[in-house]
């Protein structure tokens, strides 16, 4: 049996929550400790992650210890709804199937390209771009408005738009490479924010023992 087991909208969520999830020496710094698992994407995207999740990780319950859920709001079929509202419902879709306590899920508002935008070079040099002053000066110069966590009100136009600007070609692998390199206290959405904390919840780093740092 494996410890955990997203479920995620597409390649792209699924690229950045692999890399992220390889990173056990930064998932540490954050209490978390090394754990197993898979992300797998489902077919029907951030509608069936809302409506459907229990179909694809009800078969899944003896086969893992604690399973996830990443998808959008934007785009789910349900932005009226609240963070918490869509949340809880994917949840108790996951309890009825099985998973008692053992669920969570994760909505991000509005995109997964909310997680990319971390005001670093590494994401910037990712999308070809030479430093992450050079990409914010674009992004002022051509008007993207930004929200109060230093983010793109529309992050997954704007990151397109960067990408455009550059001609770099649009790739799910561009998420994986900054995920794997981008520092993770720079990203304050809380779907992200979330997660590793669930995650530090269910794999809890032990203490250093007696004599050690």
């Amino acid at each position: 049996m494996k410890d955990l087991v997203i479920l995620a909208a597409d390649k792209d969520a699924q690229q950045c929550l692999t890399e992220l999830l390889r990173r056990t020496d930064s998932l540490a710094q954050f209490g978390i400790a090394s754990f197993t698992y898979d992300v797998i994407v489902h077919p029907l995207h951030d509608p069936g992650c809302r409506l459907k999740s229990a179909d694809v990780l009800g078969i899944l319950k003896e086969k893992y210890r604690y399973a996830a859920v990443v998808f959008d709001r934007e785009g789910c079929g349900d932005e009226r709804s609240s963070i918490a509202e869509l949340s809880a419902a994917v949840v108790a879709q996951l309890t009825a199937a099985g998973w008692s306590e053992r669920a969570a899920a994760f909505v991000v508002d509005p995109e997964i390209e909310n997680w990319v935008w971390t005001n670093h070079d590494r994401m910037a040099r990712v999308i070809d771009w030479n430093t992450a002053n050079e990409l914010s000066a674009w992004r002022n110069a051509e008007g993207w408005k930004i929200t109060s966590s230093k983010k793109p009100e529309r992050p997954k136009e704007c990151f397109r738009a960067a990408l455009r600007a550059k001609r770099v070609q649009v790739s799910s692998s561009l998420f994986g490479e900054i995920a794997e390199g981008a520092p993770l206290s720079r990203c304050q959405d809380p779907a992200f924010k979330g997660l590793l904390d669930q995650l530090a919840c269910w794999f809890p780093k032990a203490p250093p023992t007696d004599g050690q740092g």
